[in-house]
């Protein structure tokens, strides 16, 4: 989220907030909830480990795409936003 190649503009951030939604939706729906940890195969674990990642991906874009929001409508500034996460 901080690359040379990430467009801050609210209009990108929610277009890559939504397509990291979009992946996290389609690893879910690969996983068989109905089967437990301890039979599952690696490489289904492996599948179950990179959903996790997709979430926090998720998480972290929507957490920057509101924080640049509110930073753009004055309504917090960075500096604010910082302390309250850090706190």
């Amino acid at each position: 989220m901080n690359g040379p190649q990430v467009d801050h503009h609210p209009a990108a951030l929610t277009y890559l907030a939504r397509k990291e939604l979009k992946e996290a939706k389609e690893h879910i729906k690969e996983i068989d909830f109905s089967k437990p940890l301890g039979v599952m195969e690696d490489f289904e674990l492996q599948h179950i480990e990179e959903t996790v990642h997709e979430l926090l991906d998720v998480s972290s874009t929507s957490c920057v795409n509101m924080a640049e929001l509110r930073v753009a409508e004055r309504t917090a500034s960075m500096q604010h936003l910082l302390h309250v996460i850090m706190s």
